[in-house]
């Protein structure tokens, strides 16, 4: 199982280029325009491992929609971590696990969600059927990628 992730963020260049940096290190990723959306996304029974909130959006901000997940016991344990340009009062106000300051570094990124998806990424290789070259026996079953070449250890 991979570890999934909610981005919540309106900028849809940054929502996208955080999207495919998680999916690029094997995370699910789901991406909601605002709070409202992301809500009525976790309403349906969905239960990712992180959820990334901006603090400031349109139609329903990053403070408000952490307010509404804390008050249901079933999304209030879902670790939260709110991304801001500036760090004032909202972002304290929002009883987040951690925050992530804009611009978000890629190491930064993935390291949080090292941290907090329990599950994992699946490794580049996860789910390959090719097997490369020259691979035989149980290095065949299950084998890494293309990028795995014998006598060296999987990545």
């Amino acid at each position: 199982m991979t570890g999934s992730v909610l981005v919540v963020e309106d900028d849809p260049g940054l929502a996208e280029a955080l999207a495919e940096a998680l999916a690029g290190e094997g995370y699910r990723v789901h991406v909601s325009p605002h709070g409202a959306a992301a809500l009525e996304w976790l309403g349906e029974s969905r239960r990712p491992d992180l959820v990334l909130v901006d603090v400031m959006m349109p139609v329903m901000d990053g403070p408000t929609f952490r307010l509404r997940q804390l008050a249901d016991p079933g999304l209030a344990a879902i670790p939260t971590l709110a991304m801001t340009a500036a760090v004032d009062h909202r972002l304290f106000q929002m009883r987040v696990d951690g925050w992530l300051r804009k611009p978000i570094p890629l190491e930064s990124l993935l390291a949080a969600a090292r941290r907090w998806c329990p599950t994992g990424a699946l490794p580049r290789w996860a789910g390959e059927r090719s097997v490369p070259p020259g691979v035989t026996g149980r290095h065949a079953r299950g084998a890494p990628g293309p990028e795995w070449r014998p006598g060296t250890p999987a990545k």
